[in-house]
């Protein structure tokens, strides 16, 4: 994800770790979400809901720390 801040470009990087199934399963179709495994899992992302994704979705990873940086520059800023 990327963010300009009015001053700079501001980058934040999610990163999830896994393995490419045999064969593409589940009913959630979204991008590589029926092949890819998540390092410790065993079912891929297009097997498991939104709710279960999002504890390893690289996209939620790099979200949260958008949110994480910027709620520490509001603070720094008061």
């Amino acid at each position: 994800q990327g963010y300009w801040d009015g001053r700079r470009v501001r980058d934040y990087i999610g990163e999830t770790r896994g393995r490419i199934a045999d064969r593409a399963r589940g009913d959630y179709k979204f991008a590589w979400d029926p092949i890819f495994i998540p390092e410790g899992q065993s079912r891929t992302y297009g097997e498991m809901g939104l709710e279960q994704k999002r504890d390893t979705s690289p996209i939620y990873r790099a979200w949260d720390a958008f949110f994480k940086a910027e709620r520490a520059c509001a603070v720094d800023r008061t």
